[in-house]
């Protein structure tokens, strides 16, 4: 993987673009995620158009065609084979429980899950799919992957710029960024349940004020 790495940041102009487009794109259509994290691969790309090596608009461009298209490619292979997926042999080195944690996250959660799935490593390559089994509607599903793609794409080329050019400081700053993310992905699902659970309360509250007045 790091030879991969190393011969990418010898490159410049197409090959770059080729690169990043065809890593990004099967990264969440055929679950390529899993073995080439598309982030690392942006990231590294933007390092090379901080040195002028390629054009940072063109491949913030050809970044977002490619995660919108991946995206895109993977709800719809989700809504035909998801099923049989499943229920393959490498489907089922994902436990039963994984997989309806998974379907029941889509079912409760669905854009803001397409939304902040583009930003946590793993979990990018089985969101447009798991949207797609779960019928998720194509037009919630697009409306989201778009905000969701844009602000990955801006911030992964934006670190390239921000480290200078310097692959080392460009990683340092990846590896920081996803832990923040997680963290503020985790402290809004804790706010979700805090206050989900205080109007249940509040409703309760007032059911049993009517109750006690209908008594009287």
């Amino acid at each position: 993987m790091s030879a991969f790495f190393t011969t990418l940041l010898q490159l410049s102009g197409w090959p770059v673009y080729a690169v990043v487009a065809v890593v990004i794109f099967c990264e969440t259509a055929v679950f390529a995620g899993l073995v080439l994290p598309g982030e690392t691969v942006l990231v590294l790309a933007s390092v090379l158009a901080a040195r002028g090596n390629v054009s940072w608009w063109l491949l913030a461009i050809i970044a977002f065609v490619a995660a919108v298209g991946g995206d895109s490619t993977g709800y719809f292979l989700g809504r035909r084979f998801g099923p049989r997926f499943e229920a393959s042999r490498l489907g089922r080195r994902r436990s039963p429980e994984r997989w309806a944690k998974a379907h029941d996250r889509i079912a409760r959660r669905g854009a803001r899950a397409v939304r902040t799935g583009r930003w946590v490593g793993f979990v990018r390559s089985f969101v447009p799919w798991i949207a797609g089994m779960g019928g998720m509607p194509f037009r919630s599903f697009i409306v989201a992957d778009l905000i969701g793609a844009s602000t990955w794409v801006a911030a992964c080329v934006a670190l390239g710029f921000v480290a200078r050019g310097s692959v080392v400081r460009a990683r340092e700053l990846a590896s920081d960024a996803s832990i923040v993310v997680l963290v503020l992905v985790f402290a809004a699902v804790v706010a979700t349940v805090l206050v989900r659970r205080r109007r249940r309360a509040r409703a309760r509250a007032r059911d049993r004020a009517v109750d006690a007045r209908a008594g009287h």
